[in-house]
């Protein structure tokens, strides 16, 4: 059985998909997620031509946050399979900078620097 992931080398920002092939008589499937792992079981059909057909399954598992994930095939017949792999940080969908006030903003923090001189001033002259 090959367990591909899509892309080779996903970041957080990827949609990633698992997809589970081989040359197997498939009678039915099960996914499950368990923490990092992502566990696909195949139950084999007790009968099956020669040479069997060609299965292929794709499980899309969405974005992950960064780290280390483990995908794993385990058939009725005990045999099991797995596909490490690491999804990086990926790149913020844009660019970041400083946040900047606006027209209203600005006029806004003119306003607020000449009250708070005229506030000043008056106290200076109270106190002479």
């Amino acid at each position: 059985m090959a367990i591909e992931i899509f892309p080779s080398s996903p970041s957080s920002g990827d949609s990633i998909e698992l997809v589970f092939s081989g040359a197997y008589c498939v009678d039915s499937t099960t996914r499950e997620r368990l923490g990092t792992e992502f566990q696909f079981t195949i139950n084999l059909s007790e009968l099956c031509l020669a040479p069997p057909p060609i299965y292929s399954e794709s499980w899309n598992v969405g974005r992950l946050t960064p780290g280390d994930y483990t995908a794993s095939v385990n058939f009725s017949n005990g045999i099991s399979e797995s596909q490490a792999f690491t999804v990086s940080q990926g790149t913020l969908p844009f660019a970041t900078a400083i946040p900047g006030l606006g027209v209203v903003g600005l006029a806004l923090l003119a306003l607020a620097v000449v009250l708070i001189a005229n506030m000043q001033r008056t106290r200076l002259k109270t106190r002479r």
